[in-house]
Order: C-alpha cells, then sequence, then structure tokens
C-alpha cells in the first residue's frame, strides 16, 4: 500500500509539473513580462480596464452578483472605472461558502474546484479556469528567474506538505524538486533529510517558515550545516526572528510572498529586501485596518471583486514611486506560525494541518486545541447541522498527517459561539496552550 501512495503521489506531482511546463505556459510568460515592463500609468489603464470587463461579467452573467448589485441599487451606469470600486458591496469568505456556484460565470465543467481553509480553519471552495492556473505559474516562474533560480533546470528542496507522515521523501524529476515531509521533521529523521538534501545540492528551498525553521533547529541540535543559497516562503508570516536564524544558519537569501489560495490578492518582497511590492496586474488592492479588500483580475471565471481578507499590511510610509515594483508594505500579518507539537517532538504547522480542516465533510468551521504536548483538541463547527460528521474519515486523516501513536486526540462537536478568538479578535485555527512550541517562532 505505501508504495502504491507513493507512485500516486509521485505521477501526481509529475503531471502537475507537465501541466505547467514552460511550453504550455509561454504565452502567459509573455504576458507577465510585458506587465513588469508597463509604467505606473500603463498598468493603471490596463487594470481599469480589465475591471471594467470583469464587472460587466459578473453582472450579466453571475446570478450571485446581479443579485447582490439590485438589492444594494447598483447599476451598470454607476460604474465607469475603478475610481468607482467604492461603490460596490463587500463580500466575505461566508459569501463564497454559500454562494460559490452561483458566484461563477462559466459552467463547472470548464473549470479546476480547489478548496482552501485560509488562515483559520474555514473552508471553502473555490473555482478557477486553467490560464488562472497558468498565470499564476507564469508569476511564479518570473519573480524566482528575477531572483537567480530558474525552473525546470536548478533543483529545489520542497516542504510544503506533499507528503504525509508515513513518506518522507520524494524526487520529481522533470521539475528537480526534492519533497520533503513537513510533517516529519525531527531528530530521529534529521540525518536522513540532511544526507538526502547534501546528495541533491539544491539551488533554492521553498516551503512554510515555520518547516523551514524547525529543519534548521533539528541541523543545528545535531550538529550539521550546509549552504542553500535561495529560500523561498509563504503561507505564514514571517517574523524578524525566524528570517534571521534561517539566513544565517543556511548561509541563504529569503525571498518571501504572500497571497491566497482564491487568487485575489498577491505581495512579493522585493528583490532588494526594502519590503513587499504588489504582484503588477494581479488583483487591486484596498489597504484597510481591519484587513485587505480585493479584487481578482487574473480569474474572471470565478470573478471576487472587493473579497474580504481578514490579513493585515503594514504600509510604507513612502511610496510615491514611478515603478510597478516599488514597496508598498513592510510587512504582512497573516497565518501566524503556531504548531500542533506530537509526542516525538514534531510541530505541525498550521499551513500544513489546512489538509485537515478542509478534507472533514460537513466541518464548517474547524479549529485545534493543545494543552499538553502529544495531545489535541479538534473543535468541529457542522455546516448543517443535520448531518453528523464523520469520526472514523477524520480520525484516519489525522493518522495519517500526525502519526497515530504520535497524538493523543479528542474530538468535539461545537457550536459557533463556543470557537476560540485572539485577543484581536480573530478567529484561530490553532491555539497552543503548552508551553513546549514553536514560541520564538509564533507572534
Amino acid at each position: 500500500m505505501g508504495i502504491m501512495i507513493l507512485n500516486k503521489l509521485f505521477w501526481r506531482e509529475y503531471a502537475k509539473h507537465a501541466l505547467r511546463s514552460e511550453p504550455l505556459i509561454r504565452h502567459c510568460m509573455n504576458e507577465v513580462d510585458s506587465l513588469y515592463a508597463m509604467t505606473t500609468q500603463q498598468l493603471a489603464c490596463r487594470n481599469n480596464d480589465r475591471f471594467m470587463q470583469l464587472f460587466k461579467t459578473a453582472y450579466e452573467k453571475s446570478s450571485f452578483y446581479h443579485q447582490l448589485y439590485e438589492s444594494r441599487g447598483v447599476t451598470p451606469a454607476q460604474i465607469h472605472s475603478l475610481d468607482d470600486l467604492h461603490k460596490l458591496p463587500v463580500i466575505t469568505k461566508e459569501d463564497v461558502r454559500k454562494h460559490a456556484q452561483h458566484m461563477r460565470v462559466s459552467p463547472t465543467w470548464r473549470l479546476l474546484s480547489n478548496r482552501t481553509s485560509g488562515t483559520t480553519g474555514t473552508p471553502l471552495r473555490i473555482y478557477e479556469e486553467w490560464h488562472t492556473v497558468w498565470i499564476e505559474e507564469a508569476y511564479l516562474k518570473y519573480y524566482r528567474k528575477k531572483c537567480g533560480f530558474n525552473h525546470g533546470h536548478d533543483l529545489l528542496v520542497s516542504i510544503r506538505g506533499q507528503l504525509d507522515r508515513k513518506h518522507q521523501s520524494i524526487y520529481i524529476p522533470n521539475s528537480h524538486c526534492l519533497f520533503l515531509s513537513s510533517f516529519n521533521m525531527n531528530e530521529h529523521t534529521g540525518k536522513y533529510y540532511y544526507n538526502l538534501v547534501k546528495q541533491y545540492s539544491p539551488r533554492a528551498i521553498e516551503g512554510y517558515p515555520s518547516a523551514i525553521y524547525r529543519l534548521c533547529q533539528v541541523w543545528d541540535k545535531l550538529g550539521l550545516h550546509l549552504q542553500i543559497p535561495l529560500t523561498f516562503t509563504s503561507s505564514e508570516t514571517l517574523t524578524p526572528q525566524v528570517r534571521a536564524y534561517i539566513e544565517h544558519f543556511l548561509h541563504t537569501s529569503i525571498f518571501d510572498h504572500y497571497g491566497n489560495t482564491e487568487r485575489s490578492t498577491a505581495l512579493s518582497e522585493t528583490f532588494n529586501h526594502q519590503g513587499y511590492f504588489e504582484v503588477p496586474g494581479y488583483g487591486i488592492n484596498e489597504f484597510q485596518e481591519q484587513g485587505i479588500i480585493t479584487t481578482s483580475l487574473i480569474n474572471p471565471s470565478f470573478p471576487l471583486i472587493r473579497y474580504q481578507v481578514d490579513d493585515k499590511v503594514t504600509l510604507c510610509s513612502n511610496h510615491n514611486s514611478c515603478s510597478v515594483i516599488a514597496p508598498i508594505a513592510q510587512s504582512i500579518d497573516g497565518r501566524t506560525c503556531q504548531a500542533i507539537v506530537g509526542k516525538d517532538g514534531t510541530p505541525f504547522n498550521g499551513a500544513s494541518l489546512t489538509y485537515l480542516a478542509k478534507n472533514i465533510p460537513n466541518a464548517q468551521v474547524v479549529q485545534l486545541v493543545q494543552d499538553n504536548v502529544g495531545c489535541m483538541t479538534v473543535n468541529i463547527v457542522p455546516a448543517n447541522a443535520t448531518k453528523s460528521i464523520d469520526m472514523n474519515k477524520t480520525h484516519a486523516i489525522i493518522n495519517k498527517l500526525m502519526g497515530g501513536d504520535n497524538i493523543d486526540c479528542t474530538i468535539k462537536i461545537i457550536t459557533s459561539n463556543q470557537l476560540i478568538y485572539s485577543t484581536r479578535n480573530k478567529l484561530q485555527f490553532i491555539v497552543n496552550r503548552c508551553s513546549s512550541t514553536l514560541s520564538s517562532t509564533s507572534k
């Protein structure tokens, strides 16, 4: 069974790279090249045209948006440009969760389905077209090439949750990518990972900041050291302490990226590490105190217009450059690096455990609570109170990711008013109350 699963993982990642390879996305790469080459005025005109087409299509073809705008008294005659964007109502994750089927403007057979739990453990389904997948890949390849890394040529180590507890590593030859399991970062596997990475001699490593940080900690404790020139982090808040430790230990340069599965916003670290810039042509961001209101420009088949994202951005005080890649943000407060710690000391970070949150049937909200190392309570708010939660499947997912003998788990069905919120009134996906945790990586 293990070999069969490993083969399935191999061919999944092999096919994933093949379907995003350069011959298929060359037209998208040319588009991204042109966006980066634009002046701010040219980009503003292009974004305005793209928004107007997006709004018109959503109003005419999406029953959700048509009804929403009519109920708020918004008509096409009132929207002339991006200057009128504020006239449109804000939509939330709850709107997407309830009305995703009615938001799309293309038939489902033409779209790919994806699920996300975001930073709060509240799963929702979104749709995207193949062009969206390809343009996303083109943005990634362009950015990393500017950082000094060539996808498909240079070797990459990836620690992003593709592998579970039982499968420690897998190498995909067509992408030159070595995957390591983020669910096995401990002193028992440290030497194995070190020898493997040293053997492949990668130019870059990518992953969740907490997973890379943990791997460095393990190697440091075992007295093992090596150099990886480039590090690409995403999906969690990168704190200054974690950045400094990783860069010092790996003799590396970190380039951080912020985005979401909904494809509505993207900010990348500047090439000279002076903050974050808005990825040109990706979307429209309205930065507010309570979060970001985003409008995606790359997924017209599933329009997200003025979509509320709760993550907070600290803006630069002197943003006045004519460059489209000038820094606009100093820092981003998204998913923090809280973790559930197993009996063997392995920390399971929030980004990797989103697989658990989004794969429990009928779960509207999933919250993980730890009071003691090796023990975890899974709080679940059902999406439909008349349907039960499949306890066997939930336990099976937990055992697959964390190891049945590595975590004692209690599952509780609760109501939404029993959920735990932070002092800033933000719903927490992971609540870790024990002292033995990645406190140095958390905010």
